[in-house]
């Protein structure tokens, strides 16, 4: 995880206004020095500013090349499980290294959103795939960035909350977009369905939702979709933690509803 990966990016920007007056340093410079120390503010630079900001973002760089083709192979890999009813090798997991690595590889494309993470530092780990968990993230944020774009939302933003009850991790993903109009709410979950028409109100929806929802399901998990057509959704995901009682459940519960 990145030292600013507690840091919202309108805290980013504002520390980074803050050092571009004081320390004299051009803004973009300004923002990856918050980020390399951590969101502190640094009382002196270094004379070699420039040297260090380009080898951190080298290796940030590098970084995100490794995370990006890992991901890639665990997308390809678990939609050719989810289309033959299997899933992934799953094994213990934190969900928050999940939702930390699913921000870092969208980082580039909110950089004008103010992204805020909650995440309760004490979630239980679950039995899952880092890779199919990242996709579920990816996808319900880059639907809400794509809603908050396409209808030009002022001062866009983007919360992602994660906690845990007695039985389940919930994880919510809210923005202050368009809404999604009633209508198409039934049908979200559906492969190709979307509301993209070119007229500036386009929901960001697609076969990235019926993804999420297979995955989910693989979990015995569920989605709710809270909308207001006024402004603003609520992606919330429930995971069981318990996933081997989880599987019983489903399995009674298929053989009862087969008799």
């Amino acid at each position: 995880m990145e030292p600013d990966a507690n840091l919202s990016s309108s805290e980013v920007r504002e520390k980074a206004r803050e050092l571009s007056r004081t320390q004299r340093v051009d803004y973009e410079t300004a923002k990856d020095l918050i980020r390399m120390f951590g969101g502190g503010i640094p009382g002196k630079l270094p004379r070699d500013v420039k040297e260090l900001q380009t080898a951190w973002m080298t290796g940030r760089s590098c970084r995100d090349i490794l995370f990006a083709s890992k991901h890639a192979a665990n997308i390809i890999h678990s939609i050719k499980q989810l289309s033959v009813g299997g899933h992934a090798k799953r094994e213990p997991l934190a969900l928050k290294e999940s939702i930390s690595r699913a921000l870092e590889l969208l980082r580039d494309t909110l950089k004008d959103v103010d992204v805020q993470a909650d995440v309760a530092p004490d979630l239980p780990e679950i039995e899952g795939n880092i890779g199919e968990f990242m996709q579920i993230w990816l996808n319900l944020t880059r639907n809400a960035y794509e809603a908050l774009r396409d209808a030009a939302t002022p001062d866009p933003r983007i919360c992602i909350t994660a906690t845990s009850g007695p039985d389940v991790i919930s994880v919510a993903i809210t923005d202050n977009g368009p809404g999604i109009p009633e209508a198409l709410r039934d049908t979200l979950f559906q492969p190709s369905i979307t509301s993209k028409s070119g007229s500036g109100n386009s929901m960001g929806l697609g076969l990235g939702l019926y993804i999420v929802k297979r995955l989910v399901d693989s979990y015995y998990g569920r989605v709710e979709v809270r909308s207001d057509p006024d402004g603003g959704t609520n992606f919330v995901v429930h995971i069981p933690i318990d996933q081997e009682a989880a599987r019983r459940r489903h399995r009674e519960s298929s053989g009862r509803e087969g008799q």
